[in-house]
């Protein structure tokens, strides 16, 4: 099953703060509301470590996902997360659960005039 959710969000803000905010994956994590980061990985160790103990942090993290259903049960899925992709105009974060039941990818489209198109897929 594929979901997509597609949308624009003006923010009062100028660009290189937008990028600054949406670069920093445990920002991105906390104002998602969803994703929480307990892990790092750590390129040196390669393996996931609490955030004080990585040395050689990489672009890797251990994260709980919290969602609902439909019917209002509340699941809090392991997982990993991975990013931020940067381009010139845009930040980019996959991940997926444990199980590999759940895979999503959610880009930015930061654009000249203040708006931040926002994509999330879930497959």
């Amino acid at each position: 099953m594929r979901e997509e959710y597609v949308k624009e969000i003006p923010i009062k803000a100028d660009r290189s703060t937008i990028m600054n905010l949406l670069t920093d994956a445990h920002l991105f994590a906390g104002i998602s509301g969803h994703i929480s980061i307990y892990k790092l990985f750590d390129t040196t160790l390669n393996d996931f470590v609490p955030q004080a103990d990585a040395n050689n942090p990489g672009d890797k993290y251990k994260i709980a996902f919290l969602y609902q259903d439909e019917s209002g049960i509340l699941y809090c899925l392991d997982g990993v997360l991975q990013g931020p992709q940067v381009n010139s105009n845009s930040v980019t974060y996959s991940g997926h659960t444990d199980d590999k039941q759940l895979s999503l990818e959610i880009n930015f489209d930061v654009k000249d005039d203040n708006v931040v198109g926002l994509s999330l897929i879930h497959i």
